[in-house]
This record gives structure tokens, C-alpha cells and sequence, in this order.
């Protein structure tokens, strides 16, 4: 008979946060760690029996959960960029990482070996791999962890699809004197909104020409605002004295639409995805119709009617619905593209009252009445205490479509409202669920079992609780993983003549000590694409093109404010980059607050990164989705 080849997966935790263990007593060494990674900078190498991986207490080594190292299979010492011995390209070593267990026995009166009057012992020995020898690495990857999108869809005129209340054509009403001869990204402030960036040229120590480079939100025509100084790729210096008078850029998007009265309107929404079947057993769907009221008893054709209450009573009817109400939140736009109330909010929406329809063709910009509709993502987690591999756990969003239809269903008959998908759906990864559930199978491959019984004590008396606590299940983590064969010469009888060996390792995010061992390790006869890395990507359709950043621009030079509309409370952003390499060579950072700021040094390029931001508010809605490039030049 053939033998075919095994495949095994383990998981080693690589979760410690940073800190250094120094111990002078030790004749070997101590051990340094950065994000659980066992490296040294200096000499010599850390030998194994120091560090002490079982327990991580004894021999003042104190590395404990979440610690790992590659080491030599013949002297267990450590072998990294910098030990002493020094690494050798292409040598066999064997990944090792801290046992996740506090007793060695269960039962067991101490955390070390020898404990009495406990019964199977040997939790504590650390978790090794197989031998690996790079000539044997078939691929190295890492995947990077990414939360989980909302499906945000647009149905009308929102902020999100006109450009009206940005600031646009300027005028300068006062003088003043100034030194700076040009700058670019100059900051404004005063007016009724925020954002607004230009562009100033100076000549003879006074603004001549401002040009708006990012037009900002929420301002009114005549504003006047004033330059700050000391903002700009070459700071502004001089007297604040010259003020800019701004008009509104033009609404120069369709999704104005005009509703007559005596008309019926039907909007279509239908909800896909997983939460949808697992609740329904088939994805969902809601028509929703409003008549608009007759006509005035003098019109001789039908005339508009204020088009935020044609929204209001959609809303309405799609929170009344069972089957799409608990995947969707709302939030509805009057006229002025201002939100009536916060999301679901159907008092604010019942106390509205018809204003005076503002045409979608007047000479002053206005946004329109629209609706944002926002998928639901939300799962069950239980804790802790109660938590079972066999949870569901829920990862992806629901996707939402909507569409405008005739009374019989079609959209193909007439032209209907402006649907615009601002943030597509995106399945998060990198879980700590997932995490926590892939550790608990690689325990159990080594007879590790996890109690998942209906008497819970026998979980704690197996020491269980120290699987199910060493991983935070609200975070989200990053995998590298290595495969690896180790082949099996003396199989006469056999078709395949090796074994496959998936290694992963749980990192708290990117570990450049890690990627550089793996280069230096594996060069010259590992895998030919070395490291690959996955990303999910961008979650909105476009980008959006943030002012340019200058190459040499000296320190905190470069700033640049994401405005989020809508939602409860104060917005949080929260970033992420396809390439990490890429926005530190720019020495760019995104805060919480949606600052995009150089706080480094000098800007390095010609370069260009995207970074997808998503801003959440109070309630955990996602208000804000864009994909922003960034480039020096």
C-alpha cells in the first residue's frame, strides 16, 4: 500500500509585549524579547535551559506566555541576526515558544516540575516544532489582520456624494505682511465649517493668489476665513492680517432629486450575506412606497414637494420592517444635507415638518435630501467563562442594495434615485476568537485536550482557563506563517516520501525583528518569494487624493484633517496600510483623531501609500470609510 504524506498545523503564541529581561547572573546571558520574539544584540547567544521556556519563571529569564525563539537543535542556544554564534543562512533550527500552561501537573501544588500530589504531569514542556530546514520551506507569509467594514450605501444626496459646503473660489478682503514667499497646505480657519487647505503665493510681503486645494465641509457662501500661521510645507510666517472671502464650490453631482405631488415612489432594499441567512434561512428584501399628498387645488401640473419627507417615510417603513430592520441603521438628510436627528432616530423623524423646496437646478448649491443606509455587523460572543470552540462567531458583514422601482417591481423603466455605495462590505481577519480557537486545536493535537463538558470545574481543574485567557479575544492579531516538509528517506514503500508542517505564529502586529531573521535565515535557499504578504485591502471604491506631501519637508511640516459627517458623538479613525514600509518612509502617522501628520523627519520619495480609514462613532457605526493616498514629490 502507498503512504500518503501527513499534514500538521501548529500555533505558537508570539503575544508578549515589549520588554527586555536582564539578568547579569546568568553565565549565558539573558534573554531580550521584542513583541515575544527571543533576539539578542548582544553576546553571547541565550542558551535554552536559561530561558527556560517551560514555566518563563525560573532563572530570572521571566519570559512566560507569548514568548519564542528560533534555537540551534544541538546546543538549544538561540540563533538571531545578532547572536553569538552567529547566525548561519540555511542552518536546520527548530522553533520552540513558552508553554501555555501554569502547572506542570494537574492537580499539581506548583507551577514547576516535581509538583506534588498532582496526577498527568509534563503540561509545562515548551512547544517545539520539528526540526526546520530552510532548504525544505516551501512558502512564508504573513497575513495581516483587518476589522471588519460596514456595508454604507447612500440613497439621494448625503455629504458623502456633493460637494457643496466646500470652500471654493477666494477673494483676499484685507492686507497683510508676510515673509514666506510660497506655501502649499496652508490651514484656514473661521467660517461655519472645517478642513479647508490651500494653496498661498506671496509677492512683495502679501497674498496675491489662494488657491483652495481641499475644499473641507459644513462652510457658506460670503465665510470668511483667515490663514494660519505656521502651517504649510514652508511654514506661513508673518501677521495674521489677510482674510480670504469664500464662495461654495458647485453641487456638481446628480443625486439632487426632484419628487412631484400625487406620486408614488418605491424604493427597494434588499440584505445579503451571512447574518441574513443564518437569521431568515434566505437573504431579505423590503419594498417600501410613499405617496407624496395631492396637488395644490390651483397647480396645472404637479409641482415638488420637500423631498425629505419621500426619505422620512422610507426610513420609517424600513425600521417597521422584521425582515430588514435588525441589519440596517438610517440617517436621514433634509435639504440643507443636514442630518435630522441621529441614526434610527424616528422622534426627530416624525417631528419633522415640510420646509419650502429649495429646486435642485437654483443657483445657489444645495446638497438635496438623501438617506444613509448602514449595514449591521454584529455577532454573539460569550466569554470567557462560557466560551466553547463550537461558538459561532460571526465574521462577515451584510452587504445592502437599493434600488428605485416603478409599481411593478422594475428599475429599468425610468430614471431613479442616486444610489452611491460609499464603503462595501469587508469580512474582518485576524480575530482573537479565531486565534484562541486555532491555539485550543493545536493543543489538542498534542493530546492538550480543552474540556467542553457541562461541568465547567473540571475546565479549571485541567487548567483550561490558561488556553482560553492567554489570547485577548477582542484584539486582532497578525499571522506569520512558515510551511515546511520533512522528508522521510527510508520509506521504501511509499508514494510520498515526506511529511508537510504548517508553523504559524501569533504576533500583536508587524515584527521587523521576525521578517529580518526570516531574510537573513532563509536566504539563498528558501522559498523564492520569500516573505509574502496579505492584506484585505481597500473597503471603498475610490480613493481619495489627500493634499501632497513635499520630499525634504522638514519635521511636523505636513498635516492633513479627515472630516467625518454624521453619526453620534465623537468620531474615532482608525487606519490601516497595505504597506507599512511605504507610509514610515513618508514618516506619516494617522491618529484617532483623523490627523494625517509627518511627526519623524524629513519626507523621504517620490512615494505613494494608501490608507484605508474607517471612523466609528459612539454606538460603533461606521461613519466615515475612505481609501487615502498620500504621495510625496
Amino acid at each position: 500500500m502507498a503512504y500518503f504524506n501527513h499534514a500538521f498545523s501548529k500555533t505558537f503564541l508570539g503575544t508578549k509585549t515589549n520588554l527586555v529581561n536582564a539578568n547579569s547572573n546568568q553565565s549565558a546571558g539573558a534573554a531580550t524579547t521584542a513583541s515575544g520574539f527571543i533576539f539578542r544584540n548582544t553576546s553571547p547567544a541565550v542558551q535554552y535551559s536559561t530561558v527556560n521556556l517551560i514555566d518563563g519563571t525560573v532563572n530570572g529569564a521571566n519570559l512566560g506566555i507569548g514568548s519564542y525563539g528560533f534555537f540551534d537543535p544541538k546546543t538549544w542556544t538561540t540563533r538571531t541576526t545578532t547572536s553569538v554564534p552567529a547566525l548561519v543562512a540555511c542552518c536546520p533550527l527548530v522553533l520552540a515558544a513558552s508553554a501555555i500552561y501554569q502547572k506542570d501537573q494537574i492537580g499539581g501544588l506548583f507551577t514547576g516540575g516535581g509538583a506534588s500530589g498532582g496526577f498527568h504531569g509534563g503540561y509545562q514542556e515548551s512547544n517545539k516544532s520539528k526540526v526546520i530546514n530552510p532548504k525544505y520551506i516551501s512558502r512564508m507569509y504573513k497575513v495581516k489582520p483587518c476589522a471588519p467594514n460596514q456595508s454604507v450605501l447612500h440613497v439621494g444626496s448625503t455629504p458623502f456624494n456633493t460637494l457643496s459646503g466646500g470652500a471654493g473660489v477666494v477673494a483676499v478682503v484685507a492686507g497683510g505682511t508676510y515673509s514666506t514667499a510660497s506655501t502649499t497646505l496652508v490651514s484656514l480657519s473661521g467660517g461655519t465649517g472645517t478642513g479647508a487647505v490651500a494653496s498661498i503665493t506671496i509677492a512683495a510681503n502679501a497674498i496675491t493668489v489662494v488657491t483652495i486645494t481641499t475644499p473641507g465641509t459644513g462652510y457658506s457662501n460670503g465665510d470668511i476665513l483667515t490663514p494660519v500661521i505656521g502651517t504649510g510645507v514652508i511654514p506661513l510666517a508673518g501677521t495674521v492680517s489677510a482674510s480670504l472671502q469664500i464662495a461654495l464650490v458647485a453641487n456638481t453631482s446628480d443625486c439632487c432629486k426632484e419628487f412631484l405631488c400625487d406620486q408614488a415612489y418605491t424604493l427597494r432594499v434588499d440584505i445579503k450575506g451571512s447574518p441574513a441567512l443564518r437569521a431568515l434561512t434566505r437573504n431579505s428584501y423590503f419594498e417600501t412606497s410613499t405617496w407624496t399628498g395631492c396637488c395644490p387645488a390651483n397647480a396645472l401640473a404637479p409641482v415638488a414637494v420637500d423631498p425629505t419627507t419621500v426619505y422620512i417615510y422610507w426610513a420609517t417603513q424600513l425600521l417597521n420592517s422584521p425582515l430588514v430592520s435588525p441589519f440596517i441603521q438610517i440617517i436621514v438628510y433634509d435639504q440643507n444635507g443636514v442630518a435630522i436627528g441621529v441614526a434610527n432616530d424616528t422622534n426627530a423623524w416624525a417631528a419633522y415638518t415640510a420646509q419650502t423646496v429649495i429646486p435642485c437646478n437654483s443657483p445657489t448649491p444645495v446638497p438635496g435630501a438623501g438617506m444613509t443606509i448602514i449595514g449591521a455587523y454584529v455577532g454573539t460572543v460569550f466569554g470567557d467563562c462560557t466560551f466553547y470552540p463550537t461558538d459561532f462567531f460571526e465574521k462577515e458583514p451584510v452587504r445592502v442594495f437599493a434600488s428605485m422601482v416603478d409599481l411593478t417591481g422594475s428599475v429599468c423603466d425610468f430614471a431613479g434615485v442616486c444610489i452611491t455605495e460609499s464603503c462595501c462590505p469587508r469580512q474582518g481577519n485576524g480575530f482573537g476568537d479565531t486565534v484562541l480557537k486555532d491555539l485550543i486545536l493545536s493543543e489538542r493535537y498534542q493530546q492538550n485536550d480543552f474540556y467542553t463538558g457541562r461541568d465547567l470545574r473540571i475546565r479549571e481543574i485541567t487548567q483550561g482557563y490558561d488556553v482560553s485567557t492567554a489570547v485577548n479575544r477582542s484584539a486582532f492579531f497578525t499571522r506569520y506563517v512558515i510551511q515546511h516538509n520533512v522528508p522521510r528517506f527510508n520509506n521504501p514503500t511509499g508514494v510520498f516520501d515526506n511529511d508537510q508542517y504548517q508553523l504559524e505564529i501569533i504576533t500583536n502586529g508587524t515584527d521587523t525583528n521576525l521578517e529580518t531573521f526570516l531574510s537573513t535565515w532563509t536566504a539563498g535557499c528558501g522559498p523564492c518569494e520569500g516573505l509574502e504578504t496579505f492584506s484585505c485591502g481597500s473597503c471603498c471604491p475610490k480613493p481619495s487624493v489627500a493634499p501632497q506631501a513635499t520630499v525634504g519637508a522638514l519635521i511636523n511640516t505636513y498635516s492633513y484633517q479627515l472630516v467625518a459627517s454624521g453619526g453620534t458623538g465623537a468620531i474615532t479613525y482608525n487606519a490601516s496600510v497595505a504597506d507599512d514600509a511605504a507610509l514610515a518612509t513618508l514618516n506619516m502617522t494617522v491618529s484617532s483623531a483623523g490627523l494625517i501628520k509627518n511627526t519623524i523627519g524629513a519626507v523621504l520619495g517620490p512615494l505613494t501609500v494608501n490608507i484605508t480609514v474607517t471612523g466609528t462613532d459612539i454606538y460603533g457605526t461606521v461613519v466615515f470609510c475612505e481609501n487615502i493616498q498620500v504621495a510625496s514629490v
